[in-house]
This record gives C-alpha cells, sequence and structure tokens, in this order.
C-alpha cells in the first residue's frame, strides 16, 4: 500500500487560481537594485566631467607659463637686470680674490697636505702661501732627516699642483732653534 503526500498548498497547485503572495516584495526588490547601479552611473559621469575639466585647466595652464617663458627670454625687467648686474659684480670681486690668493680651492688644501707629511725628528716653523707659491721652513735634528724631508715636501707639493722654485738647507744650529738642529726651507 502507498501513500500519497501532497506537500503544495492548494494555492501553488498547477490549475489552481489564486494570486501569489510574494508579488508585493518586487517593486522594493527591484528599486533596491536599480538605483544603487542608476547613483553609481551619475558619479561615474561626474568624475570623468571632472577629469575633462582638470585637463583643460592644466592645457590652460602650461600654455600661461610658456607664453610667460617666451616674455621672460623676450625683454628682461630692470630689476632682473639689476639683480644679474649685482651677481655679475659679486662674482667679478669673488674670482679677483680667488686670484689674489693664486688658487680657487683656498687656504685648506695646502695645509691639509702638509699635516699629512710627518717624519720623525723633523718640525715645521713656518708656511707661507702667496700669488708667488707656497714656502715651508722648518728644522731637523740632523741633515739628513731635514733633506730626506725637503724632498718628501718638493714631491708632495709639486704632485699636488704648487710651484716650486728650490730649496735651502742650512748648516746645523745657524738657524737660531734648536742647538745642533738643521733649518730647510722649501720655496
Amino acid at each position: 500500500m502507498a501513500q500519497q503526500i501532497n506537500l503544495l498548498t492548494p494555492a501553488w497547485q498547477p490549475g489552481a487560481r489564486s494570486q501569489p503572495r510574494g508579488l508585493w516584495l518586487l517593486p522594493p526588490l527591484l528599486l533596491g537594485l536599480i538605483l544603487p547601479l542608476g547613483l553609481w552611473h551619475r558619479q561615474q559621469r561626474q568624475l570623468e566631467q571632472a577629469l575633462q575639466t582638470r585637463d583643460q585647466l592644466e592645457q590652460q595652464l602650461q600654455a600661461q607659463r610658456a607664453e610667460q617663458q617666451k616674455l621672460r627670454l623676450a625683454a628682461p625687467s630692470a630689476s632682473e637686470r639689476e639683480t644679474r648686474r649685482q651677481r655679475e659684480q659679486v662674482l667679478a670681486t669673488l674670482q679677483a680674490r680667488a686670484a689674489a690668493l693664486g688658487r680657487q680651492q683656498g687656504l685648506s688644501a695646502p695645509f691639509q697636505l702638509l699635516s699629512g707629511l710627518t717624519s720623525e725628528g723633523v718640525w715645521l716653523t713656518a708656511i707661507e702661501i702667496g700669488r708667488g707659491g707656497i714656502s715651508v721652513t722648518g728644522q731637523a735634528i740632523d741633515a739628513t732627516r731635514a733633506m730626506k724631508h725637503v724632498e718628501l715636501l718638493r714631491l708632495r707639493l709639486g704632485a699636488a699642483g704648487y710651484r716650486l722654485q728650490g730649496y735651502e738647507i742650512g748648516a746645523p744650529g745657524a738657524a737660531g732653534g734648536l742647538p745642533g738642529a738643521t733649518s730647510f726651507r722649501v720655496y
């Protein structure tokens, strides 16, 4: 024996005439789907318009800058000419002072070079830097140390681009410094 159970309600059975109960939910559901889509589309249009406006403004700005640059190059104003003249005067003054010193890197380079030249039993007593070059005076415990240091000074200063005309090595004790010390001078 088989028993059949009908789980459908009579209103939904084929051939039955009744109105479905969920149709009143369809308009709010459609509105809920269509409204966000419309808002998104509107935002996209506004974004595109804003980007087009930005591009147009950038083109106008570039055109104005190019025009201003042409005007600047064509005819400098009186204040720009005065500023340029003042800068040229300052540059000429600095170049004159650098030429008076004889070297453009200033005075720190020779002192750095001399600070790296050390020999035991040798000390420097004077350093003169001028237009004519550099002059280094010193003393050593004996003549051989003085001669070695003079050669070292001549090699290093000459390699650094300083003009050296000669050197002098005095007799021991002649400099009036330490008794028995040998004086020397590189110039």
